[in-house]
Order: structure tokens, then sequence, then C-alpha cells
């Protein structure tokens, strides 16, 4: 067993069990679904960032196609990376609107040019995580999450401004933690 942590903030820590049955030629990519955690907590000290160096999940989804996987996915998370630094929660409303809006038109464009041809997808992920103590001095933890797609915000504008201040509300009182991920999964087909 192999514990380490993103290199800036520790943040997050990763736990990597080997299986010395297999072999590294028989590997030929992740299972999908794929959940790429995203290090920090939304602050301008803290912000968040993708590990993709380190992170052997993120190296992995090159074999969904080597060819083009292997040149553009790190420019992808770079570019992504560079978005995600901007972002911070406690900014005014509509800056914040507007940095995480190009994280998640990101996406989409990965989506468009990466992700859909090799008939996957990425969402982008909010989730929440709470803790509440009980007896003992132990802990109850509550997760919960939320897909944050361009489609639900253009249909619901006021939901995206409403989603913001509840984000900010719930950081300032310190009693959730709000982290994002990147959900890499098969396409489903369509139904009309």
């Amino acid at each position: 067993m192999r514990v380490s942590m993103g290199a800036d903030d520790c943040h997050l820590a990763y736990i990597d069990f080997l299986d010395k049955s297999k072999s590294k030629i028989d590997f030929n990519g992740n299972k999908l679904p794929v959940t790429l955690m995203l290090s920090g907590c939304g602050t301008f000290n803290s912000p968040y960032s993708l590990e993709f160096e380190n992170d052997p999940y993120a190296k992995a989804l090159v074999y969904l196609n080597e060819e083009t996987m292997k040149p553009d996915l790190p420019i992808f998370f770079n570019n992504m990376n560079t978005l995600l630094s901007k972002l911070s929660f406690y900014k005014l409303n509509r800056q914040t609107m507007k940095d995480l809006f190009d994280v998640i038109d990101w996406v989409e464009v990965g989506n468009r040019t990466l992700f859909n041809p090799e008939k996957v997808r990425a969402t982008l992920y909010l989730f929440e995580n709470t803790y509440q103590e009980v007896q003992g001095g132990s802990f109850k933890q509550k997760r919960r999450s939320l897909p944050l797609e361009g489609l639900v915000f253009d249909a619901f504008p006021d939901m995206y401004k409403n989603l913001i201040k509840l984000i900010q509300s719930k950081m300032i009182i310190k009693k959730s933690e709000i982290k994002l991920a990147l959900v890499i999964r098969p396409m489903t087909a369509q139904k009309n």
C-alpha cells in the first residue's frame, strides 16, 4: 500500500492497492466511470486543481485512444487547471458565476473534441461533504453531488445564481466541504 498526496496543498490523498497477480502488459485502461477528484477548496489561497501528472487514473485515460489522447489530454488538463485557478467562491457572485461557467464550458469543449469521439463523456460534479458529530466523538458523513452541465444552467439561469449563493453561504459557515470532481463515463444511447 502506498499513500501520496497533492504536491501543493495536501487536501487530497490517494491510497493505491496493487494486485501483483496482474501484469502491466495486460492493462487496457480504466474501467469507466472514472472520478478524478480535484484538490483544493475553492479559495484564493487553495484553488481547485487536477493533479493529472501524478494521478494514475488521469494518466490511464490515454488508453481511450493513445494516438489522440497522448498529445491532447495534458493540454486539456493544463487549460482546465488555468481556469480552475481563477475560480474562487469568495469572489463577487457575478465573477464566480463567470469563472465557474468558463470551467464548465471548457469541459464541454473537451467533450466535443476529445471525449465524445471516443464514446465517453466528461462531466464536472460538485460534491458537498458535511460532517455531524454523533456520540462518543465519532462523526457521521453525508455527501451530496450535483452534475454541473451548461445545458441545465442555460435553461435555468436563476438556479445557477442561487447555487453560487448556496455554495458561498456553506463555505462561510464552514459546516460543509465543497469539492469538485471530473467524472468520465461511457456515453449512453440518446432516447428521443
